[in-house]
């Protein structure tokens, strides 16, 4: 590295969230899908009670709805992120992780229109998202606005 990382705090949110899988995984293991198992027993709950409220809570809240729409929010922060910051091999690392992100959700999609479910193994496939947004924060400060000044110079001679 030629100079000071581009964001710390890029590189300390990829950290946490990959560790944070780990630390997942580990837990479920020992523990059991906490938070999976957490939105199951509301709606089992709520199932039992017949409350209106709680079924809201636990169908439409804590159900796929809200964790969709905010991972898909996520995704077009980072195709901006590409589109915006990103330069040279991580940019083709960031292209080559979300268009294989968009393949799956596609894949997904159309898994559960037939009335399917996609296997639970293609969730590994969001990973390398978060080590490419690893390798943008430790990318040096400066360095997408010396490629983009270099790549002019070099059309413009």
């Amino acid at each position: 590295m030629t100079g000071p990382m581009r964001s710390a705090r890029a590189v300390s949110a990829a950290l946490i969230l990959l560790l944070g899988v780990a630390l997942a995984l580990v837990t479920g293991i020992a523990f059991g899908d906490g938070a999976e198992n957490v939105i199951h027993l509301t709606q089992g709950a709520s199932d039992l009670a017949h409350w209106a409220l709680m079924q809201h809570l636990a169908y439409e809240v804590l159900g796929q709805r809200l964790e969709k729409v905010l991972g898909d929010a996520f995704l077009l922060w980072c195709v901006a992120m590409i589109l915006r910051d990103s330069t040279g091999r991580t940019k083709i690392l960031g292209v080559v992780v979300l268009v294989t992100i968009f393949f799956i959700e596609i894949y997904s999609m159309v898994t559960a229109y037939v009335g399917g479910e996609a296997p639970g193994f293609m969730k590994l496939f969001y990973l390398p998202l978060f080590v490419w947004l690893l390798l943008e924060g430790i990318e040096p400060r400066g360095s997408a606005e010396l490629n983009v000044r270099s790549q002019t110079l070099d059309t413009a001679a």
